[in-house]
């Protein structure tokens, strides 16, 4: 079989201007950061994020990366707080920020992947959603007569997720819930993923159930350890709080959310450096999921 492997710069490479980009994971878990932080250094601009969570939105704005960002939630969850980025040009308007439910943001990523122009759904009937965003449509159904939201396709110019294990071939493992990471990958035109580790497919079909995201599906597999700090990889590690909430505290000002970008993401030149910035292996491999 074809072998699919490629460097973080290569997998950065496909991405262009004004492209939109959807990253894999829910809220501080299974992020591809490490992909984030390649992006946020390079020079690409006016980019549109779909995103479940936003640490990978928040992060790019802060990096003066982003256009829009389409959610169904923004928020940590487990940890405290709001991605500080996120809350502050939702509410300075500095970027476009399009609020949906869960629910019509699943059905816009299933219409994508399943290459309909849009899914009849009733998610957002009797809100503001639909006030929020004129431009999705409503429409009757032919059999009951009833209302319903025609929820535009999410089609994504590339897909980025991050794996717990994968082949070179292309075949991904994801360990505990997948989340929307087997619609992501369908509903982008590329999509590559970040491992924690390759493996021979021998090893991978021993737990044939955990092979969630299968080579039909993707382009690219980029092999970074650690790719979703300070987020969690369950079970290798779990989120690191304390960072999160050092990022979070960094935003409060431009000055110091200078200081951390130019730290941690503008000058890392690469991921093992950031592992060590964050304390290396030992450190990060013992936090507690």
């Amino acid at each position: 079989m074809l072998e699919r492997k490629i460097s973080l710069e290569n997998a950065v490479s496909l991405v262009k201007d004004g492209d939109t980009l959807v990253f894999g994971g829910w809220g501080v878990y299974r992020k591809p950061m490490a992909i984030v932080r390649a992006i946020a250094r390079s020079s690409l601009k006016e980019l549109t994020v779909i995103t479940m969570g936003g640490l990978d939105a928040d992060l790019l704005i802060a990096a003066g990366k982003v256009r829009k960002v389409i959610y169904g939630f923004i928020g940590y969850q487990q940890v405290p707080g709001i991605p500080p980025n996120c809350r502050r040009v939702r509410q300075d308007g500095s970027v476009e920020m399009m609020e949906l439910s869960e629910g019509m943001l699943v059905v816009g990523l299933q219409a994508a992947a399943s290459r309909l122009p849009f899914i009849p759904t009733r998610s957002g009937l009797g809100t503001d959603i639909l006030t929020m965003n004129p431009g999705i449509k409503m429409l009757e159904c032919p059999y009951t007569g009833a209302k319903l939201v025609a929820m535009p396709a999410l089609q994504a110019d590339v897909a980025f997720i991050h794996v717990n294990a994968a082949s070179t071939t292309g075949y991904g493992q994801i360990i505990g819930e997948p989340w929307l990471d087997r619609i992501m990958a369908r509903a982008a035109k590329k999509t590559v993923i970040s491992t924690e580790k390759l493996m021979p497919m021998g090893e991978l079909q021993k737990d044939y159930f955990s092979m969630q995201l299968l080579r039909v599906w993707l382009d690219s597999v980029v092999e970074i350890p650690y790719g979703a700090h300070p987020t969690g990889c369950y079970p290798q590690y779990g989120i690191d709080e304390e960072k999160i909430r050092e990022y979070g505290q960094a935003s409060a000002s431009p000055d110091t959310l200078k200081a951390y970008m130019d730290k941690y993401v503008l000058s890392v030149t690469n991921n093992r450096k950031y592992v060590e910035l964050m304390g290396g292996p030992s450190r990060l491999s013992c936090i507690k999921y």
